[in-house]
């Protein structure tokens, strides 16, 4: 069985109450992947377009990280490069409510 999955941190607005709670919840996240991935000794993510091309000639799943909804970010810009470097690759502008980057665009 081969493929590309794309899996996604979602940030339960219960979180976000706690200051900086949407990248605090969303690191805890990709945190259990990255465990997951070690224990198993595996690599799963796919950080890179050579990962991508890997994965379409070999028979493994691998997964694009994605985060859904922009208050992963906490408010704070320099948390979209921090989980750019933890290998997210798409973050949805909104999810079902009001979030950090929705609330900068309409701006």
């Amino acid at each position: 069985m081969d493929g590309i999955q794309i899996t996604a941190a979602f940030i339960n607005p219960k979180y976000l109450k706690e200051k900086n709670g949407g990248i605090k919840r969303c690191l805890r996240i990709i945190n259990v992947l990255k465990q997951y991935e070690k224990e198993k000794n595996i690599r799963m993510q796919i950080n890179s377009f050579k990962d991508l091309e890997n994965t379409v000639t070999s028979n493994d799943i691998k997964v694009v990280l994605s985060v859904e909804n922009g208050s992963a970010i906490s408010g704070n810009l320099k948390n979209v490069d921090l989980l750019c470097n933890l290998g997210v690759k798409i973050m949805s502008i909104t999810w079902d409510e009001d979030n950090d980057l929705r609330m900068w665009y309409s701006n």
